[in-house]
């Protein structure tokens, strides 16, 4: 350190930082904030609450240590870089007090989950399938295929809940109702729990082309007559 004017420059004299001299207690992580990230959401703040921080605490992302601000002996932000969540995967997230005199060390890991958009929701609707398309005063029973499915999920017929039977985790039946079905047109199919919807699917009924006694006898018996919503399977399995 030095102290100068605009032509003259005084004597220098070290200053030297270091780690505190004593020993430090290991500090521990209970919690993140956000607890999770998508794939190519950037650079973010991420919040780091526990116990046992100080201000040389560093938060380090998978071993590397990332810009660290100390808030408190409880939190700390660190700046977490794009390049950290550029693709998907699970990053363990650790704080270290820095001490030249023992003690301190890193705390225990925390999982950050990097993961795709899809990833958010557990379960999706890949396609669907049913014995007629037509509209009717019948209703019908749709067996939605797809992935993540458990017992408690149910099938929506444009937003509104059907009742719904679980198969396994790849297969649901709804009940679709007569008032469903009455009018020709194109419904949206999706899958939901209490906090979560998948992806949506249409679902299109059309006019039958002959009398309704006829069409009931058709989409009951002769299958490969019937007509499917876009993403369906027809009855020799094919896609539509």
């Amino acid at each position: 350190m030095s102290v100068s004017n605009l032509t003259v420059n005084s004597n220098t004299l070290p200053f030297t930082t270091s780690a505190p001299s004593s020993a430090l207690p290991m500090p521990a992580i209970a919690a993140l904030l956000p607890a999770s990230a998508t794939v190519g959401t950037g650079a973010f703040s991420l919040s780091v609450t526990g116990s046992n921080f100080v201000p040389c605490s560093v938060v380090q992302w998978n071993g590397a240590s990332r810009a660290t601000t100390y808030v408190g002996a409880t939190q700390l932000t660190a700046a977490i870089t794009a390049a950290d969540v550029a693709s998907a995967g699970t990053a363990q997230v650790t704080v270290f007090n820095l001490t030249s005199g023992g003690g301190g060390g890193a705390s225990g890991a925390v999982a950050f989950p990097i993961v795709c958009a899809d990833d958010r929701i557990p379960f999706r609707v890949d396609n669907f399938f049913a014995l007629n398309a037509y509209c009717s005063p019948l209703g019908l029973t749709l067996t939605v295929n797809g992935t993540g499915f458990a017992n408690g999920l149910v099938v929506n017929w444009n937003g509104s809940p059907r009742a719904t039977a679980f198969v396994n985790s790849t297969q649901l039946n709804a009940t679709i109702t007569a008032a469903d079905t009455a009018f020709p047109g194109t419904a949206t199919i999706t899958v939901s729990n209490s906090a979560t919807t998948s992806n949506s699917l249409p679902f299109t009924m059309t006019t039958p082309t002959s009398p309704l006694s006829d069409a009931v006898h058709h989409f009951t018996t002769i299958t490969s007559q019937c007509k499917y919503g876009s993403g369906g399977i027809s009855a020799d399995g094919e896609r539509q």
